[in-house]
């Protein structure tokens, strides 16, 4: 049974690493997933493997709605306009998973 079928989550950090392995998840357990990240392309550069040309493919690949969007999540209009585009191509927004780090850290 999948208990998020229906629901709409955005994964910001969604490129890669923890970010995809949560977006993954969501969509096996039957949510559309929107990803948010500053650089949608950064998984092919860190050598992680794509089963499809981008995240977003590999989670339509599973049966979800998926969309990606390049956001930098330090500006409010981005912020704005990201979630505004969501819920007029997925409808809603019902879940969010924060993953992205919000700046660089100093040395």
């Amino acid at each position: 049974m999948k208990k998020l079928l229906g629901k709409v989550a955005i994964v910001t950090g969604g490129a890669r690493g923890l970010g995809r392995a949560s977006a993954h998840r969501l969509a096996e357990m039957g949510a559309d997933v929107a990803l948010l990240d500053i650089d949608m392309k950064a998984a092919a550069r860190y050598d992680e493997q794509l089963s499809a040309p981008t995240v977003a493919g590999e989670l339509i690949a599973k049966g979800v709605g998926s969309l990606e969007l390049e956001v930098d999540l330090t500006r409010k209009s981005d912020t704005d306009q990201a979630f505004a585009h969501i819920k007029s191509e997925l409808g809603r927004i019902d879940i969010l998973v924060n993953v992205a780090r919000g700046a660089d850290y100093i040395r």
